[in-house]
């Protein structure tokens, strides 16, 4: 009994998941410790600007790429070789005493970021996604695990900043040791063709034709509400500075967006009653449009949590149906069909901080707000257009079921 227990813990899923918390921790620390350290050495605020814009970009596009890669030379080479190449980049971070030194670091990590993510999830799926409860909890506890890598990076970096400086970067290049080691001993999964019959066989894998329907509609809303949380997370801080709010707070509002993620997250893992019904795609948009329409209004703090909060349903329920139903795709091409899930994720976080900055400068720090929310209303009705196009193009499937829930 004490082996089988043993076996569950460390089971090939939760190897994967356990990689993905410490992948996100790290980063996320990596992150803020790269700001300290460019402001110690007097970066101008367009160049902090920078650090975060030019790395989400180069993600964006080479999100496409690592996928048909990862369906190539195996998921598992594809994240060790993610993996390896950023721990030779923060190594280098530590000793950087130019601004441009750490600009070009970061900016070649958006590339191994991109090898990482969507491989990942495409290994997760070809472990689980033969089950349809299995792939549901392990999606559930996945989404969980790296939310809380999010929030607990820079927690902790903050406190070790103080005592180590730059030191720190090597702290974070160390414990990519955890992760290659979770990484290395996960089973590769069934080949694609393997695969294919296996979830034929148990009836995990919906049509092609209703699948891909889901998929392209989730991304829509999912675009839309990245381009929302990049929105947030670049024009908040300012307006909350003008309204006399400490960093303390504005950084615990932020936070209320990733409080609510996990909640829901653990949630959508109790149940799969809500895959591959209509109801949960258009659920999204008209949430979003409330929470950013509070926020545009706000001026207490307690305001700006109720708003973030709601705001944190719909980007819980756009990133769900998306990374879920892109997960059902083909399994000869599911590590391409995660790429452009994650490229959707970069490319909404790369044009909402473009765009609301220069909406920001040209009206005021609302502005920004009231124009998330008219992209997740053309995000709605771009969705229902999808919708009924693809449903008249192409022939109704069986959808897909769970009979124990």
């Amino acid at each position: 009994m004490t082996q089988q227990f043993a076996k569950q813990l460390v089971s090939p899923p939760k190897r994967l998941i356990g990689a993905a918390f410490f992948k996100d921790a790290t980063s996320s620390a990596v992150s803020l410790g790269v700001q300290f350290s460019a402001i110690s050495l007097g970066a101008t605020p367009l160049t902090l600007g920078l650090l975060g814009t030019l790395p989400s970009g180069l993600y964006t596009f080479a999100c496409l790429v690592s996928g048909h890669l990862s369906d190539r030379i195996g998921h598992r080479r594809t994240v060790l070789m993610s993996v390896i190449t950023l721990a030779v980049l923060w190594s280098l971070m530590a000793p950087a005493n130019e601004v441009w030194h750490l600009l070009a670091l970061v900016t070649v990590g958006g590339l191994a970021h991109a090898m990482f993510w969507a491989p990942l999830e495409a290994w997760l799926a070809a472990l689980a996604s033969a089950n349809v409860k299995l792939l549901n909890k392990v999606l559930s506890w996945f989404n969980v695990a790296w939310c809380l890598g999010v929030m607990l990076g820079p927690l902790l970096v903050g406190y070790l900043w103080t005592v180590a400086g730059t030191n720190s970067f090597y702290f974070a290049a160390a414990l990519t040791l955890v992760i290659i080691a979770l990484v290395a001993t996960t089973p590769s999964g069934p080949e694609p063709r393997t695969a294919v019959q296996s979830e034929k066989r148990q009836g995990a894998h919906a049509p092609d034709s209703e699948t891909r329907r889901f998929i392209i509609v989730g991304r829509l809303g999912n675009f839309a509400a990245c381009f929302a949380i990049g929105i947030v997370r670049t024009m908040f801080p300012k307006l909350g500075d003008t309204l006399g709010f400490s960093a303390v707070v504005i950084g615990n509002m932020i936070a209320c967006f990733y409080v609510t993620r996990l909640v829901l997250f653990w949630v959508a893992g109790r149940s799969s009653r809500w895959q591959y019904r209509g109801w949960i795609l258009w659920f999204g948009a008209p949430v979003g449009i409330v929470g950013m329409l509070l926020a545009a209004r706000a001026q207490t703090p307690m305001a700006f949590v109720v708003a973030f909060m709601i705001a944190g349903v719909c980007i819980t329920v756009t990133y769900l149906t998306s990374i879920f139903y892109g997960m059902q795709s083909h399994p000869e091409v599911r590590g391409a069909s995660m790429a452009i899930h994650e490229a959707v994720v970069g490319g909404g976080m790369v044009v909402g901080p473009l765009l609301g900055g220069l909406v920001a400068t040209w009206f005021n720090l609302r502005a920004p707000f009231l124009l998330a929310a008219v992209v997740l209303l053309l995000a709605g009705v771009g969705q229902l257009v999808a919708w009924r196009r693809l449903r008249d193009q192409q022939p109704h499937g069986q959808l897909l079921t769970d009979d124990g829930d």
